[in-house]
């Protein structure tokens, strides 16, 4: 699903998911066109696509830590 989904599902800002990302705490893939070969570009290719199962193991923890 795309970020602004995964952000909508966990009720939180799309800049979180990038956070959460980033960190290493949110599976994701990337689709579409490849990084450009030139490394120096600052462009990394392809749109991010969260997992369903990140997601929902991200629900799960967050209902734990309410409970």
């Amino acid at each position: 699903m795309s970020v602004k989904e995964a952000a909508l599902l966990l009720e939180v800002h799309p800049a979180t998911i990038y956070r959460l990302i980033k960190a290493g705490k949110l599976a994701h893939t990337r689709r579409g066109a490849a990084p450009p070969a030139d490394a120096g570009t600052g462009k990394r290719g392809g749109g991010i696509r969260v997992l369903v199962s990140a997601i929902d193991q991200m629900r799960r923890i967050r209902q734990s830590e309410i409970n």
